[in-house]
């Protein structure tokens, strides 16, 4: 066997990206890094070969997410503490409106078709409350939900139905940061949501498998037959 010692060629990333998101189809990828003024938000190809800047700001933590193949929502880190935003980024043209805005604990999933955001944040009573953005209106409507939206996904058939895992019960506390440091769990069920009627239906109670899950990262297969998330308890899917 014979060895030479071989030089590796490519395109790579830069290696303090912050966040990144891939585009729907899965051959793009977005990702912020940080600047001299700032963070920069970038288009690039998966090879990295072709880059495009469509994003900048002098403000560093944000959260993007790729919803559908032309719109990047970006929302601030959430913290009851402070109030939170959520915008949107149009990929064609870089152009940056906001969707929703000026609430505690804010964090937010626009539905695959981009017509509805569906947002929790701290109410009065300090707990988290879930409720629904009409993207053409502007209509904010209450879910009457006590719930986050990391702990939700929308269906990518019927895109104006929800599926969320929400707590039994929950005390009231600074969230999310206190369910983010992990010093408060729950014992979630999963719901139906529509987004048109308000509806609510469960569809599961893992208490009924013998389990007690505090229900994170859902992600809804294509056929729309299977959910599969994961336990932030244990971390096991």
């Amino acid at each position: 066997i014979e060895t030479a010692p071989g030089k590796l060629e490519g395109s790579f990333f830069p290696e303090n990206i912050s966040f990144l998101t891939l585009s729907p189809d899965k051959k793009s990828v977005f990702y912020i890094a940080p600047t001299t003024n700032g963070i920069t938000g970038t288009i690039s190809n998966m090879a990295n070969t072709s880059r495009r800047p469509i994003f900048d700001s002098p403000f560093s933590e944000w959260i993007p997410d790729w919803t559908n193949k032309d719109i990047i929502t970006l929302q601030t880190k959430a913290s009851g503490k402070v109030d939170g935003h959520i915008y949107g980024l149009n990929v064609k043209t870089g152009a940056v409106w906001k969707i929703v805005g000026d609430k505690k604990g804010l964090t937010g999933t626009m539905n695959p078709d981009g017509t509805l955001v569906a947002y929790s944040e701290l109410k009065s009573n300090n707990k988290p409350g879930l409720a629904l953005y009409t993207v053409a209106s502007g209509k904010n409507t209450d879910l009457g939900v006590q719930t986050l939206s990391e702990k939700c996904v929308w269906d990518i058939k019927n895109v104006r139905e929800l599926y969320c895992a929400i707590p039994k019960s929950i005390s009231s506390r600074t969230y999310p940061d206190v369910w983010y440091q992990g010093r408060v769990t729950f014992s979630d069920e999963i719901w139906r949501i529509d987004g048109e009627s308000g509806v609510h239906t469960q569809i599961v109670d893992p208490k009924e498998l013998d389990a007690e899950l505090d229900i994170v990262n859902i992600i809804i297969e294509k056929d729309s037959k299977y959910l599969l998330f994961t336990d932030k308890k244990t971390g096991q899917l």
